[in-house]
């Protein structure tokens, strides 16, 4: 490096870590290097929706069923006056009308707890609140929270008692893969969590 050039020496180590696979660690060491921050919860919603989308037929949907963030699906949970109050935007909705979907699926980037650890698997009552809110709301049969997948946890299934044919169901999906070599794979495990065969 130069002084004309001693500006990109930043980049230029934070380059060599990649090329040697390294990683950096939160300790004092010798190198500097930056961050990169990135909103996971918001990647894992935005890669789930686009990839069933991708793979529509593959699950039995047609792309225009798929509705990430709601997208003209959008509902209010109460009114006040016919104004809508507290808009209700699930991650993705899935179905041909807005007002019976087959399906929404709730993302959450959150590292559960195993059956052993805790039988809720660290699964918080709002989320499960807001998941009994779009159910209710958008009407719709099955809805599910989906969680990357930590080893040491079965998915759950509840249903709701004054409506037991409604289904809250918490799933886990496994992101540790390389989806050029494993795409199928991928493809399969989503299908079995998100439509599994009706018992």
């Amino acid at each position: 490096l130069t002084r004309n050039t001693e500006r990109f020496r930043g980049i230029l180590d934070f380059c060599r870590m990649v090329f040697m696979g390294l990683s950096p660690q939160a300790r004092i060491g010798s190198n500097r290097t930056f961050s990169l921050l990135f909103p996971m919860e918001q990647l894992f919603e935005e890669f789930i929706a686009a990839f069933i989308r991708r793979y529509a037929s593959r699950f039995g949907l047609f792309p225009a069923e798929i509705h990430p963030q709601a997208r003209n699906r959008g509902k209010y949970l109460v009114r006040r006056n016919e104004e809508g109050k507290f808009r209700l935007r699930p991650d993705i909705v899935i179905g041909k009308t807005a007002d019976n979907p087959r399906l929404i699926i709730d993302t959450k980037w959150k590292h559960l707890k195993t059956d052993l650890e805790d039988s809720k698997n660290g699964v918080l009552q709002a989320d499960m609140y807001q998941l009994y809110a779009y159910a209710t709301r958008y009407n719709c049969p099955d809805n599910i929270l989906l969680f990357p997948h930590v080893d040491g946890i079965a998915a759950k299934s509840y249903t709701l008692d004054d409506n037991p044919k409604t289904r809250l169901r918490i799933c886990t999906v496994s992101l540790n893969r390389d989806l050029r070599m494993e795409r199928e794979a991928f493809c399969e495990e989503l299908e079995k969590s998100l439509f599994p065969e009706e018992e």
